[in-house]
């Protein structure tokens, strides 16, 4: 069970133990995981949920289940930058569409540079948990890499 003290304080690093949803550190505030990401030339992998919906955003279900597989928290840890961050923290609205109420939590994957790689509702299935989870390592891998037979 997921404990709601770790989501309370946006725009801080959430404490180095597990959580429900992550393995390893994860960061609550936009400016601090963006920073991160430039800093370890690691994609972004951005939760936004609405802390005063009454759901929260379905947050528990859907990131939940979508996370589910212990090789999908394996591949997120050591392929992102993980943030969990609520929509009235600093910058994470821009990231969310005008027409989207949050009824479900949004996944964003955002380059280093800032530029967003995938955008979607957050799929409470593991099993799509981690396919879609591959598929947006296997894209950013291929966009990241140097063509064949050039030094970067």
């Amino acid at each position: 069970q997921m404990q709601t003290e770790r989501l309370a304080v946006a725009g801080t690093a959430a404490p180095l133990s597990r959580t429900a949803f992550f393995l390893g550190r994860y960061l609550t505030g936009f400016t601090e995981a963006h920073a991160a990401s430039k800093e370890q030339s690691r994609p972004l992998f951005m939760v936004i949920y609405d802390s005063k919906h009454p759901k929260r955003s379905k947050l528990d279900h859907s990131l939940g289940y979508f996370l589910e597989y212990e090789t999908t928290k394996k591949l997120v840890e050591e392929n992102f930058v993980q943030a969990l961050i609520d929509v009235h923290a600093d910058g994470a609205r821009q990231f969310v569409p005008a027409d989207d109420p949050l009824e479900n939590a949004l996944w964003v994957v955002v380059s280093p540079k800032g530029e967003i790689l995938r955008r979607e509702g957050v799929y409470g299935n593991p099993d799509e948990g981690l396919k879609r989870t591959r598929a947006v390592i296997q894209a950013w891998t291929a966009k990241s890499k140097p063509p064949e037979g050039r030094l970067s």
